[in-house]
């Protein structure tokens, strides 16, 4: 179940923030050797904004 979750979420995701944001935030993810999602979370903070970790988290939950 959550492998079929994960690709979903991401398109949702990538919607949300508009391809080349989204695009900017996996190469710093894996610059930054993202291993977990605490990580990923931050990153999105510190990266895009704290919107957009809510609108992560809000995902992450459905």
């Amino acid at each position: 179940m959550l492998y079929r979750k994960a690709p979903v979420l991401l398109v949702d995701f990538m919607a949300l923030m508009g391809e080349p944001r989204f695009f900017a935030l996996l190469k710093a993810t894996h610059q930054q050797r993202v291993a977990t999602t605490a990580d990923l979370l931050s990153l999105v903070e510190t990266t895009v904004s704290a919107g957009a970790r809510q609108q992560l988290e809000t995902l992450l939950k459905q």
